[in-house]
């Protein structure tokens, strides 16, 4: 079984902790993220110095993340700003406080996070919830509770994904250069304007839905949906993966497998030969029998036709080998399953 379970807010409930703002501006953008690429700080830079100068009475504030990854990038477009660009504030703390990130919601005008890609969507969720007007991308995970009528949304395109990662494949939304100009310019203008004040209210009522006794009775309810596996005690279950090297897939086995191997009949991992940095020593269930770059897969076609599974996980990144090789291994594991 499988369920989308959204997190609850926790900000909006905290007490402030006033950690006063340098800027004297009247109007503040906040942008709250890690920095990385897929969090569009680049984007943003770009938007807000081409769109306001300081005759415009707005400041942007970033909390961002100490982050090797992009820190050259962003420092270079902050240094060739323009003599008479629009007003900055960085702020870099390693870690904050719930409360002091609070403050920093309750003195900023709207919130603007142009991002290529998210998870959840944390940040959009608290603005959303702390009454703020919200511009973002009108793509990934945020769209389970924003949407044209709580938020600003920027359009975007899908194209080939830049970050540190490296996967072939890979797409992400690059946010167009120039709706986010137009998005900032307009909640700049019309902050008090019925239109904004509207889209505030519904992001209110979207985001009030976002709470800890919401997540924790779907969560119930799900759980009482895996009462069907009850009958796994009889199955034998065949994991393919990167178990117990560096790797995300490689973690994420190792803490969904660990909990349940003893659910089935038999269980068995059928893992790469050619393991870089390992995390952990393979436990008794684990057999290395695939490379990176799989042309044929006759080690691991040997190991299931011996082993003979009723259930079979691929655990693929594209790193791992082609699509090509994906579908004839899907093809091959097909004979195991009804």
């Amino acid at each position: 079984p499988i369920a989308v379970i959204a997190e609850g807010l926790d900000i909006p409930f905290v007490k402030s902790e006033p950690h006063p703002l340098k800027t004297g501006r009247k109007f503040k953008f906040l942008h709250i993220s890690s920095g990385q690429y897929r969090k569009g700080v680049d984007i943003l830079l770009k938007a807000y110095f081409e769109e306001f100068s300081d005759r415009d009475d707005v400041c942007l504030v970033l909390k961002l993340f100490p982050n090797l990854s992009l820190a050259k990038e962003i420092d270079t477009l902050i240094a060739a700003r323009p003599k008479n660009g629009p007003d900055l504030e960085i702020i870099r703390n390693v870690e904050i406080s719930d409360g002091y990130l609070k403050y920093l919601y309750e003195q900023c005008s709207a919130v603007v996070l142009p991002s290529r890609a998210e998870g959840f969507g944390l940040p959009m969720a608290e603005a959303l919830q702390m009454g703020k007007p919200l511009i973002t991308t009108g793509y990934s995970g945020q769209m389970d509770f924003c949407n044209d009528g709580n938020a600003f949304l920027v359009d975007y395109r899908m194209t080939q994904s830049q970050s540190h990662l490296n996967i072939a494949g890979a797409k992400v939304a690059e946010p167009d250069r120039i709706s986010p100009r137009k998005q900032m310019r307009y909640v700049f203008e019309h902050a008090g304007s019925k239109e904004t004040l509207a889209r505030v209210v519904q992001g209110k009522i979207a985001a009030g839905k976002l709470t800890w006794e919401r997540a924790a009775d779907k969560f119930t309810g799900f759980l009482e949906q895996t009462a069907r596996l009850a009958p796994l005690k009889t199955k034998k279950m065949a994991v393919i993966s990167t178990i117990n090297s560096k790797c995300g897939i490689a973690k994420y086995s190792k803490g969904l497998y660990g909990e349940i191997a003893n659910s089935f009949k038999g269980f068995k991992v059928f893992a790469n030969t050619d393991i870089g940095d390992r995390t952990d020593e393979d436990e008794e269930f684990v057999e290395r029998v695939w490379q990176y770059g799989e042309q044929d897969f006759d080690s691991i076609r040997e190991a299931l036709t011996e082993y003979c599974p009723d259930l079979i996980h691929i655990q693929y990144n594209l790193s791992f080998y082609s699509p090509v090789m994906l579908a004839r291994l899907i093809g091959f594991c097909q004979k195991f399953t009804p």
